[in-house]
């Protein structure tokens, strides 16, 4: 069974507790996991307050790294602009091409529904179909979110 590379773009403090009970429970044989951060990098971690069998499992990444166009999956949580840039900046790559990436999930799915539904309306009037709109998926959970990522390439 191969390793599904995914990157978790920074979750927001409300969802800390969830985040770090998940990152425990993952089976490091089916995913390969990668933190997203932006900004100064001791701070973050440290906010983070993963615990240790949590951080042995994650490879942290800052906006600079090099590896953020290998993954097959991403997930989001509302965390300010740079997050919503690097969503963004996604979907374009897998728009282009660019990308192996073939899942998107967000979180928490109250938050980004109405956004989605904007987008997939906007794409129906100017009859245009993007395919990255497509590899969407919605989730008020992070465990959830794995899930998701798992059915996709498991079954």
């Amino acid at each position: 069974m191969k390793k599904i590379k995914v990157c978790i773009c920074q979750p927001d403090k409300e969802n800390m507790k969830s985040f770090n009970e998940t990152i425990s429970s993952i089976d490091v044989n089916q995913f390969e996991l990668f933190l997203g951060l932006v900004g100064p990098m001791d701070n973050l971690i440290n906010s983070l307050d993963l615990q240790e069998d949590g951080l042995n499992k994650i490879t942290i990444l800052d906006q600079n790294s090099d590896n953020y166009d290998d993954f097959k999956a991403y997930i989001f949580s509302p965390n300010g602009l740079s997050y919503l840039r690097s969503f963004f900046k996604t979907m374009e790559m897998i728009e282009k091409n660019h990308s192996s990436v073939d899942i998107v999930v967000l979180y928490p799915k109250d938050y980004w529904v109405k956004f989605i539904e904007w987008v997939k309306e906007k794409n129906k009037d100017d009859n245009i179909m993007f395919k990255s709109v497509n590899c969407i998926e919605l989730t008020n959970d992070i465990k959830e979110a794995f899930n998701i990522i798992k059915r996709k390439y498991y079954g």
